[in-house]
């Protein structure tokens, strides 16, 4: 969705949790569960101005609307959005695409958070890093590397700490899509790169969220257009190569693109994913135990002996049952 306030500029300082050094943008795009703070400057004539959220194909629904009232003002509002022309381009962030005849985009990387983040930053800084890539597919459902998550029949944290499930078959699951419970490993305080790579042209964006941390963005790509139909001409422009359409075996192309500098990144907890592009972040595995990361769902297994002992032995737990119809 795109938000913006008609004759009034936006003053972004803040995405997510984190806070960022000031930009001025004409309008936001906000995917599912993004949030951002905005300061606007009331120095428009008094009257009654619409607050505007709307779809990027303006004839896509539904539309939310508010007004920004200023005071003494009771006529209904009049205004119209911006309209962007190649002679007067309109700025964004956050944009699903990385150009477009009008438009000025801002990529969630390219803003800086503030030096209030400095020590959390500073903790995804150096050379040792573990680095993951992660596709996310819509070949037949959505997936992760070809994997749909089954949830377990218990909670993982109940004694004896099992992990309990389907188990992921890599000899099934690599070849074709398959149905398992999705656990990677992450081992603890370490520095975690992911690469995450949105595989099918045909669909829309997708949004990444991690449960239990925020994440630096460190790169938003996207795929490369063809200038006359607006069509995706190639997707992860040159930078990944996959064997197949799930992506399972991703790498770079070439080693030193995975040398990204890391200065003042945002910190999010959800980002987009553009239609055939990807995203690098990273974080610090500081705080241990099963997490959640979706829009496609996977679980996330940092090591951690603190959250074991945590479990008192003997602790009565509830596993996967059924009831028949008599007891239900």
């Amino acid at each position: 969705m795109i938000f913006s306030i008609d004759g009034h500029k936006l003053t972004l300082v803040g995405v997510d949790s984190c806070e960022i050094e000031p930009v001025v943008v004409d309008s936001v795009f906000l995917s599912i569960g993004e949030r951002v703070n905005v300061l606007v400057k009331a120095d428009q004539p008094i009257g009654n101005y619409w607050v505007r959220f709307r779809a990027p194909d303006q004839k896509q629904t539904p539309r939310g609307y508010s007004i920004l009232s200023y005071t003494n003002s009771s006529a209904d509002p009049i205004t119209s959005p911006k309209p962007c022309y190649i002679y007067d381009e309109c700025y964004s962030v956050n944009c699903p695409f990385q150009t477009a005849p009008g438009w000025i985009c801002i990529s969630m990387h390219e803003l800086n958070s503030t030096s209030y983040h400095e020590a959390e930053i500073d903790k995804i800084r150096g050379d040792n890093v573990t680095e993951r890539f992660y596709a996310l597919t819509s070949i037949t459902g959505h997936t992760i590397n070809g994997r749909s998550l089954v949830l377990p029949e218990s909670n993982f944290y109940q004694n004896p700490y099992n992990e309990t499930g389907v188990e992921c078959i890599e000899e099934i699951c690599n070849q074709d899509t398959c149905k398992c419970t999705n656990v990677q490993k992450l081992p603890s305080n370490s520095i975690i790169q992911m690469v995450i790579t949105h595989t099918i042209l045909r669909k829309h964006e997708h949004t990444w969220h991690m449960h239990g941390y925020r994440f630096a963005v460190l790169k938003v790509a996207h795929p490369i257009i063809n200038n006359v139909t607006g069509l995706i001409h190639s997707r992860f422009k040159v930078d990944i190569n996959c064997s197949n359409d799930l992506c399972y075996d991703a790498h770079w192309m070439r080693e030193e693109l995975s040398n990204i500098t890391v200065d003042k990144p945002p910190l999010k907890d959800n980002l987009l994913i553009p239609v055939g592009g990807y995203a690098v972040i990273r974080f610090y595995t500081d705080n241990p135990g099963y997490w959640l990361a979706h829009c496609m769902a996977i679980v996330f297994d940092v090591d951690g002996e603190s959250v074991k002992d945590t479990i008192p032995p003997n602790f009565p737990t509830c596993g996967d049952f059924l009831l028949d119809e008599i007891n239900w």
